[in-house]
């Protein structure tokens, strides 16, 4: 099995997979993961993103999409959007949602939502970007990917589709975030041909421990 752990500022999140399928030595399809939100950190503080607290996310089950993407050289995606939007049926994740200081305490929280706090919302995570390639990361030689959050519910349809989105991608990556970092993503072993199969993910900003 493949596993992935994933931790941020905003959450922590493990997953695990099978095997790809192979053609000449090299996977050809998305790989299927099982991703697990974890909710509360080591101090049992909460995260921004939380779980629906109904259990792992798996993929092509109560229309989850949880896969490393082939088209995007392995990164991971987790994606709630297909999977209905109410807390009694499908699959969701909570997001606190607040003014992130003093200055921007006058900010109009859009009318879709009725009060600052913790809200049971679709969500799609993914960590952007080709440079991102989940197999072939090695033990103690991590890489840096941004982190993209879409979350509640979309505006319009097609190219003039929209949504709310909470980034961790600095302006190198290409979406200009500020007084954001790119997340660390670690191996932790390998299978017999190389390839990674357990992740770690983690807020850490690159050169620090």
């Amino acid at each position: 099995m493949k596993d992935i752990l994933i931790w941020g500022l905003v959450l922590l999140l493990a997953f695990s997979a099978p095997v790809a399928g192979q053609k000449g030595g090299q996977t050809v399809s998305d790989l299927s993961v099982t991703s697990t939100i974890w909710d509360v950190d080591t101090s049992g503080l909460p995260y921004d993103v939380q779980s629906d607290g109904v259990g792992s996310y798996q993929n092509s089950v109560s229309g989850v999409e949880s896969i490393l993407q082939a088209s995007a050289n392995y990164a991971w995606l987790l994606s709630t959007y297909d999977s209905g939007f109410a807390g009694s049926s499908g699959r969701n994740g909570f997001i606190t949602l607040g003014p992130a200081n003093q200055q921007s305490a006058t900010a109009v929280l859009p009318s879709i939502w009725s009060s600052w706090g913790t809200h049971l919302e679709p969500v799609r995570l993914i960590t952007h970007g080709v440079g991102c390639p989940f197999l072939t990361i090695q033990p103690g030689a991590p890489t840096y990917c941004p982190l993209l959050i879409r979350f509640g519910p979309t505006f319009g349809s097609g190219k003039n589709t929209y949504y709310y989105r909470l980034d961790m991608a600095p302006g190198t990556t290409g979406f200009n975030d500020s007084e954001t970092q790119n997340v660390q993503v670690s191996c932790n072993a390998v299978t017999s041909s190389g390839n990674c199969n357990d992740w770690f993910i983690d807020s850490i900003p690159q050169g620090q421990r």
